[in-house]
């Protein structure tokens, strides 16, 4: 598992960084200029990417174990790690950037 992960992680380290360095660039450039702010969503969520990316496909194990009570619990706790900051930030009218970078930090994290 740990060959495999580190597969996948040097798989997903190239376009996360590209995306991370170069978001608001590249979608300014693709897209237009009316882009920019969306390149910058982009370059934060390119952290949870590469954690998704690389870890997702271990979630499979607990099919194989047939642990899906336990992975049901592991997915409603993710849901509320996740989405729980996000409320608290965007009810004290936190900016939508630092909501984001809320988003993708606890998404790595989770």
């Amino acid at each position: 598992m740990i060959k495999v992960l580190f597969v996948l992680m040097s798989i997903a380290l190239l376009p996360s960084a590209i995306i991370y360095f170069f978001g608001e660039v590249l979608f300014s450039f693709i897209f237009g200029k009316n882009w920019t702010e969306a390149g910058q969503y982009a370059s934060v969520l390119a952290i949870a990417l590469f954690f998704q990316f690389s870890i997702a496909p271990f979630c499979k194990v607990f099919y194989v174990l047939e642990k899906n009570d336990l992975y049901l619990f592991w997915e409603f706790l993710r849901i509320v790690i996740v989405f729980l900051p996000v409320l608290i930030l965007d009810f004290l009218n936190f900016n939508a950037v630092d909501i984001i970078w809320s988003m993708s930090i606890c998404i790595s994290l989770s």
